[in-house]
């Protein structure tokens, strides 16, 4: 036995992941479903906690950056989503200090070059290119020059505007197919000595 370690549930972390907007379902979302995040209202976020602690939760990860931005971005106002309730009036602030009130850890989460439908709407040359030449129409590429101010920038500024989250997170690019731009095949090139055409789909993803 000198080498055990005990384990107390201060260690385990037992949470959900849970979108503040939209998250990556493009929507829209039907009239009058309150069962999707984007139509809760302070009170129904505070509802639901009391159930996650009902639940044993000590952790919310809360997904903030997704297709549309659920906080009124000042420095993305075209990409918004712009029905929800904490665009429409703020309580994001309130929901932070109840997260904490009901002992529970919040951790920020952001997807990173992988849903931005908004930006990409705007800068339809960061997108990734598909092996047909075709442009994505939400998936930023991460090696053009450009492209990473927008998850970037939405991070800096949620965390600047809303302090008193415990942790961060990001998430990874989700894609299937790889891009086909100059900037990625000559990164490819460079890493594996090869070209990117001649890459399996496996292998370019």
């Amino acid at each position: 036995g000198g080498n055990e370690k005990s384990m107390t549930t201060a260690n385990i972390h037992l949470g959900y992941y849970m979108f503040l907007g939209l998250g990556d379902f493009g929507g829209p979302v039907p009239v009058g479903s309150a069962e999707w995040t984007s139509r809760w209202d302070l009170s129904e976020w505070e509802r639901r906690l009391d159930r996650l602690v009902q639940l044993g939760a000590n952790t919310l990860f809360l997904y903030i950056l997704g297709h549309r931005l659920p906080f009124a971005s000042r420095c993305f106002p075209d990409c918004l989503e712009t029905d929800h309730p904490n665009v429409r009036r703020e309580f994001l602030p309130d929901l932070i200090r109840a997260v904490h009130a009901r002992g529970i850890e919040l951790v920020a989460t952001f997807t990173t070059t992988g849903h931005a439908p908004g930006y990409v709407e705007r800068n339809r040359n960061l997108a990734i290119e598909k092996p047909d030449g075709s442009l994505s129409e939400s998936i930023l590429c991460h090696h053009k020059p450009g492209a990473i101010d927008y998850p970037l920038g939405v991070i800096d500024e949620c965390l600047r505007r809303y302090p008193g989250f415990d942790g961060v997170i990001l998430h990874p690019p989700e894609f299937s197919e790889p891009c086909s731009c100059t900037a990625c095949s000559a990164a490819y090139e460079n890493a594996f000595g090869r070209r990117l055409c001649e890459a399996s789909p496996e292998e370019a993803v």
